[in-house]
């Protein structure tokens, strides 16, 4: 059996010209990857290939090409075909996006609708059919390319690579890997050499059609997304709100060993087992930290597999030994070692990457985890997941942990902790008796500098209980059993399942104003948004974040029981978002809407992607709390309600807005998509001028006439707003209004009393501005 297993191996190398042992790196012997990206980044002008063009037009979907004159060269083939050509003479690209969001991006861009570029230089490159369509509808014949023509072909080139890594455009290095033909199309379009514009269609990507042009400040050949939807054909079939997916494998669940030394040296082995979601399917992208070098790569665990990487890349190219099938099983073992973490001056010591820490396809990619470290024992080590055992044998610890459901990211940290005992005279500082509540661990630095000002370790234990309490309460079981909160030396927090990193500053930095409380309770609420119920695309981030950027507020409501707090931390939330980029002298570019998740934030538009993402999706959640709240006995449980109907619903799944806006219809009881239309995917915010006057009727009773003026909004903006109404004696009522148009009047239902005063938008209700004016 051994002979035969090892003529068996012997074969199986043999039939593949790209494997290399486990001992050789893919610096010593090229890979076909290697080959490739040296054809690609060494493209030049065909002299066999040129035509001179004269209004010429061609599409790309929304994208629309006039090659007024000039002349066009396809450039020399890469593998045996052509797919680049580069124009040099007038032209004009138009395009307009299909949907009225991403009309309105561009508007915030360009201060119009569409995209119309003259350019002199036109790149393209494609794995589709527009080399045929060039020949078939051009005539080329032998010319020489001058030197302009050879140089902005370089040029372009500086845009899809990067020398110091050999990385090329992920997606057309994957189709030239695989001599697929598909939609992929890529034009670099520039009227002056510095800033050109670039169109994409791109079939590896959740929303095929992408817009961009070259990075404000960065100082490097950076694309910066302007705006992204889907080809049209997918609108016209409503294919847009199906699977999004485009992974071409399906990872189930890695097995990670790894070992850390005194030194803090970091070594690991990944076994990844996965199915392809293709036929075909021969190279596999992962994503590693550059600082970690690849030793072995085994394929089903025992066949050397070639790959690429670069010692300064991130991005590590595994080869199977032959084409795989559509579903078919497999399992990849890589074993890598390197710099991942660092000790600063005081001996915290931080984790380098925590997204990048083991090979990744992807960055949403779900699986099962199963970890397990060895540590030295002078230091603690906690990890995402359940722990099934921690055993110390010598100077090394052993412990081993595994998640109950897929994770898109797992972490862990380590270095000399104390952990928080609980405070002998806080209150709620331990679980009652048979209190159905997680075990909750928080651990801070062993060495805590004191020049950052109190040791608020206790403070972070109890709050990590006592939310834990709350969302229960809220929105039910958590979906962990154990959670560990881990002091970092970074600024930022960071959630994984049963894992949270908490930044020095909450443990160190007394706030007084409920920000600490917001934080901490904001990182905790991650176990039910995000690990929990984990969001379906970018478009849906909102889900996560804002959801625990409310759940971090109400928190700081509940447990502080102060509403002035409360108001207070959505007040300064409401100016920012009101005064973003308003300045004396004019105003910068809109913020984006909700829905563009990430893409809020630009180089024109930085730190949008927490302002509108998680303050204004934390403002929506506030909105559809007071929508459903009972003015009149100012019971919750409408609203309590419907969020734990959502998280049981999705628990252990992707959601999408969508669905959250079909659970918010059951328990509002109407269509909501106006709402949702206003706040996630437009960006206006109302502001409102109210008046009121009051007559007596016989009776004794008293009418009451409100108007009150919308302004900033479209005329068919509608919102209920709340009125509190008070009457001497203390005594007070609240109803809701519902004010839609550009001035709105009516009269109030009779009332008992004469009102002192009335506020309007009470409870801060409405994300609004709000100006008060006598009636006249």
């Amino acid at each position: 059996m051994a002979i035969l297993r090892t003529l068996l191996i012997l074969l199986l190398s043999l039939a593949c010209n790209d494997v290399v042992s486990a001992a050789q790196s893919s610096q010593i012997q090229p890979t076909e990857y290697d080959r490739l990206y040296d054809q690609l980044i060494g493209l030049q002008p065909d002299e066999s290939q040129s035509a001179e063009v004269a209004d010429f037009t061609f599409s790309r979907d929304v994208g629309h090409f006039h090659l007024q004159r000039g002349r066009i060269f396809l450039c020399k083939p890469v593998d045996g075909r052509v797919v680049a050509a580069i124009f040099l003479g007038d032209g004009t690209f138009l395009m307009k996006p299909p949907t009225t969001i991403e009309q309105q991006q561009l508007l915030r861009f360009y201060e119009k609708d569409w995209v119309e570029i003259n350019f002199k230089v036109l790149f393209l490159l494609f794995a589709d059919n527009t080399a045929g369509e060039l020949q078939r509808r051009l005539v080329f014949t032998s010319a020489s390319p001058s030197s302009d023509e050879v140089d902005n072909l370089n040029y372009a080139l500086r845009y899809v690579h990067n020398d110091d890594t050999r990385a090329f455009h992920q997606d057309f290095m994957q189709a030239f890997l695989h001599r697929e033909r598909n939609a992929l199309f890529y034009a670099h379009i520039a009227e002056s050499r510095t800033k050109p514009y670039f169109f994409q269609i791109n079939p590896y990507q959740e929303e095929e059609v992408a817009f961009y042009k070259r990075g404000e400040g960065t100082g490097t050949y950076y694309r910066e997304l302007i705006t992204q939807f889907h080809t049209l054909d997918k609108y016209q079939s409503n294919e847009t709100n199906g699977d999004e997916t485009k992974n071409r494998i399906l990872i189930s669940d890695y097995r990670i060993e790894s070992s850390i030394a005194s030194n803090l040296t970091f070594s690991a082995s990944s076994t990844i087992r996965f199915r392809s979601r293709t036929d075909s399917l021969r190279w596999i992208p992962f994503y590693l930290y550059s600082r970690l070098t690849v030793g072995d790569v085994l394929w089903n665990g025992e066949v050397p597999a070639a790959y690429f990487r670069h010692r300064d890349g991130s991005m590590f190219w595994v080869r199977a030994p032959r084409p795989l099938h559509s579903d078919e099983l497999c399992s990849l073992m890589v074993t890598y070692r390197g710099d991942l973490l660092e000790r600063n001056e005081d001996g915290w010591i931080g984790l380098k990457s925590s997204s990048s820490w083991y090979p990744r396809y992807g960055y949403r990619t779900r699986a099962n985890f199963d970890l397990t470290f060895r540590s030295p024992a002078t230091f603690k080590l906690v990890s995402a997941g359940k722990r099934l055992y921690e055993q110390q044998s010598g100077d090394t610890v052993t412990s081993r942990w595994v998640t109950v459901r897929p994770s898109h990211n797992v972490s862990f940290t380590v270095g000399k902790f104390r952990e928080i005992m609980p405070d002998e005279d806080g209150a709620h500082a331990e679980k009652s008796e048979g209190e159905d509540l997680p075990d909750v661990h928080a651990y801070a630095f062993e060495y805590a500098p004191r020049r950052f000002g109190s040791n608020l370790a206790t403070e972070v234990r109890s709050d990590m209980l006592n939310s834990m309490r709350f969302f229960q309460h809220v929105y039910g079981k958590s979906p962990v059993d154990e959670v560990h909160a881990t002091e970092t030396p970074y600024f930022h927090g960071e959630a994984f399942p049963g894992l949270i990193h908490l930044s020095w500053a909450t443990y160190k930095r007394f706030d007084k104003d409920g920000g600490n409380e917001i934080f901490r309770a904001h990182e905790v609420a991650h176990q039910w948004w995000g690990v929990g119920v984990n969001f379906k695309t970018y478009h849906d981030q909102w889900l996560s974040e804002a959801f625990s950027e409310y759940s971090g507020l109400w928190y700081m409501q509940a447990v502080l029981n102060d509403n002035k707090k409360f108001f207070n931390a959505l007040e300064k939330m409401k100016e920012r978002i009101l005064g973003n980029r308003k300045f004396l002298l004019g105003s910068g570019q809109e913020a984006g809407p909700v829905w563009l998740g990430y893409r809020t934030q630009s180089s024109n538009t930085r730190g949008d992607y927490d302002l509108i993402v998680y303050k204004k999706g934390a403002w929506i959640l506030h909105m559809l709390r007071n929508m459903l709240l009972d003015l009149r006995t100012m019971n919750e449980e409408k609203f309590k309600n419907m969020m734990r109907e959502f998280y049981s619903t999705y628990l252990g799944k992707e959601a999408s807005t969508r669905d959250f806006q079909r659970t918010v219809e059951k328990h509002i009881g109407s269509n909501m998509t106006w709402f949702f239309n206003q706040w996630v995917m437009d960006t206006k915010v109302p502001e409102y001028t109210f008046s009121y006057k009051t007559e007596e009727v016989p009776d004794g009773k008293f009418r009451v006439t409100v108007r009150v003026l919308q302004e900033n909004v479209p005329k068919d903006f509608s919102m209920p707003v709340p009125l509190l109404i008070k009457f001497p004696g203390d005594k007070f009522i609240r109803i809701r209004i519902v004010v839609s148009g550009e001035k709105a009047e009516q009269d109030l239902p009779l009332l008992p009393l004469k009102p002192t005063d009335i506020i309007f938008n009470d409870l801060s209700s409405v994300l609004c501005e709000v100006n008060y004016k006598r009636w006249k």
